[in-house]
């Protein structure tokens, strides 16, 4: 069992996630709080899914919202809240929390909750990687007939969104607010039984974030180079090499961050939403999501969230084939993948593939 004791092994699982976050996942900074707080309660274990019954009831939690936003992240009390009020609504206990995702910030989602209540920190969360859409990060509960969604939200000047019903209608409500305030919203959502989740989520990526994040810390004070370097050896990427931020394009919409940039010295293009979406060089496709982009500061040695990546930048980038991560059911869904491609082509003004091979 993986049990986090002290900031620095806080920093492996934030270094870890961050990478994996691929430009998305939330601030480390914000999650450097988040940390903090968790750890003046104790120690945080993360524990497997298969240590616990199959019917232990788990909820996602999450923070949804345009990672650009200039307005604070909620504090922990705020996460801490969104728990309780889902808990208070929904008619059987609530045992333990999952992530969303991994990042920045995400890798630690769910430490507050934890230790605020109690609970199980399961390492399982919805997907190993960072993903644009709330369903990507459903487990595949949207194709689930008879599935009721329980949803609870709480955002800045502590407004709250409770929610029962369908889960695209709850997710929309969700990204709706964020929009509305232009804000990051703390989300607790979706119980649902771990064997559900371990069927269908991403077991075992927590820890997976903090043997990244462990391997890599030794590279960081070298530069970006040799971070970016043992992070692809680490999870058989590809370096693509390094470069500069030539142009940027970033346009909040729909509580997304949407745009691209332009990369001199690797001739490339990547165009996000949240995330890095794609990376073409030469008008082909080098990788496309689900596979994990992933741009280091040259000079930090840290991955750079897409949300805050700056014109003039200088960055190494990386790819990671898809079948090299864990990935849960949303992030693999084709008619999901179809949808991003929509919002990319609508919102972008030309015609995005997500397909390899073809043309942007």
């Amino acid at each position: 069992m993986l049990k986090i004791n002290n900031k620095r092994q806080g920093e492996y699982l934030l270094l870890g996630g961050s990478i994996l976050g691929g430009g998305g996942g939330g601030s480390v900074e914000e999650g450097r709080k988040a940390l903090d707080w968790a750890l003046e309660v104790g120690s945080v274990p993360i524990i497997p899914p298969h240590k616990l019954p199959g019917d232990t009831i788990v909820a996602t939690v999450a923070l949804v919202g345009p990672p650009s936003t200039t307005e604070s992240y909620p504090r922990p009390e705020v996460f801490t809240r969104a728990f309780q009020k889902l808990q208070a609504n929904y008619p059987e206990e609530i045992s333990g929390v999952i992530t969303n995702e991994n990042g920045g910030y995400a890798s630690i989602n769910g430490f507050c909750q934890a230790m605020a209540y109690g609970l199980h920190l399961v390492d399982c969360p919805c997907n190993g990687r960072a993903h644009p859409l709330g369903l990507m990060g459903g487990m595949g509960l949207h194709l689930e007939e008879d599935y009721l969604s329980w949803q609870a939200a709480v955002g800045p000047n502590d407004k709250e969104l409770s929610f029962r019903g369908n889960i695209e209608r709850g997710s929309k409500m969700v990204v709706e607010m964020a929009e509305t305030q232009n804000a990051m919203i703390a989300v607790a959502r979706n119980p649902v039984e771990l064997s559900y989740a371990r069927a269908h989520g991403a077991p075992g990526a927590l820890e997976m974030a903090y043997k990244l994040g462990y391997e890599v810390t030794e590279g960081v004070p070298l530069g970006g180079m040799e971070a970016a370097k043992v992070a692809v050896r680490f999870l058989r990427g590809n370096f693509i090499g390094p470069g500069r931020i030539e142009e940027l394009e970033r346009n909040p919409k729909g509580g997304l961050d949407l745009g691209y940039v332009r990369i001199s010295g690797l001739e490339a293009e990547a165009i996000f939403c949240n995330e890095f979406i794609t990376l073409s060089q030469e008008d082909n496709l080098r990788a496309v999501f689900p596979d994990l982009i992933t741009m280091f500061d040259k000079k930090t040695g840290w991955p750079v969230a897409a949300g805050e990546i700056e014109k003039g930048q200088e960055v190494v980038v990386i790819t990671v084939p898809a079948k090299n991560l864990l990935l849960g059911a949303g992030s693999k869904d084709l008619d999901l993948i179809e949808v991003l491609q929509h919002i990319l082509t609508h919102e972008l003004g030309k015609k995005i593939s997500l397909q390899k091979g073809e043309k942007t």
